[in-house]
């Protein structure tokens, strides 16, 4: 397993070294970046008690190894399996390249692998079965999650040949076969915003931001919440949370985004957008 570079780590940690005393939850423990320099902030502060928490059975195992000696506590839990009262809260709703990099999990285009893209492998609903349903379910989940402009033409083209597509590749280029010359080569492959579409709906991702949303309700008065996301869909959702003047101060006006020196370091943060806010 490759060393997580951690996102917008600086102001992640400058403003959760301030969390009152109690429990502080990484709830994206991933490749332990950010886990790391929880651990080296909280290092002296012995009434904080630190707990790092991911669906993904292999970087908990993985973490469980490379923190042994840290006083932590790692967990596999979804969001809607966590708990509290909380003093702290961080979450980074981004993919891993470890984990994007799997050739089991089939996540990305980039490598030919199974249609999974299960994180938690204790789901039982494959990107491969969702290939398998009508094409007005495929048009509006390939629109809504995805954004795609040729939804329905994908859909129409997956559902036509859906026995053929065993791997990520085959997904991928009948995507590339089916949209317009014209949208083949934009910024970003035309299978992009499908792929993205799938695994939202593989790992209910949405369900489980609306879980991860309810556990900021269980801050403790000061406690702090940074939830760090990556498209669109996810920073409304998290901006209209942090938006409820009973429950919370908001402490960024806008998100917090990487600088351009980071963005060049860390390729992976520009599309990042860091909320922080305190619970009243």
């Amino acid at each position: 397993m490759t060393i997580h570079i951690p996102v917008l780590g600086a102001p992640i940690i400058q403003a959760l070294a301030n969390c009152p005393s109690g429990t502080v939850i990484d709830c994206t423990l991933g490749g332990g970046g950010h886990t790391a320099m929880l651990l080296e902030c909280f290092a002296h502060r012995s009434d904080i008690q630190l707990i790092a928490a991911d669906q993904d059975q292999s970087a908990v195992d993985a973490a469980r190894i490379r923190f042994a000696s840290g006083r932590i506590k790692i967990i596999h839990a979804r969001f809607s399996e966590l708990e509290g009262p909380i003093s702290g809260l961080l979450a980074d709703l981004g993919w891993s390249s470890d984990q994007m990099e799997d050739t089991s999990r089939g996540l990305s285009f980039q490598r030919e692998a199974p249609l999974d893209m299960r994180l938690d492998q204790r789901r039982d609903l494959t990107a491969r079965d969702l290939l398998c349903r009508d094409e007005k379910w495929l048009t509006d989940i390939f629109s809504r999650f995805g954004g795609e402009r040729y939804s329905r033409t994908i859909a129409r083209a997956i559902t036509r040949n859906h026995e053929q597509l065993i791997t990520t590749k085959d997904l991928a280029e009948l995507i590339w076969r089916s949209v317009p010359p014209s949208a083949r080569y934009g910024r970003i492959h035309p299978a992009t915003r499908v792929f993205q579409a799938l695994r939202i709906v593989v790992n209910e991702e949405m369900s489980e931001l609306e879980s991860l949303l309810k556990l900021t309700h269980r801050l403790v008065p000061q406690g702090l919440a940074a939830i760090m996301s990556f498209h669109s869909l996810e920073d409304r959702a998290v901006k209209e949370c942090f938006r409820q003047k009973d429950l919370f101060r908001p402490l960024t006006k806008k998100p917090i985004i990487a600088t351009d020196e980071e963005q060049v370091r860390n390729p992976r943060s520009r599309s990042a957008k860091l909320r922080i806010a305190q619970r009243i």
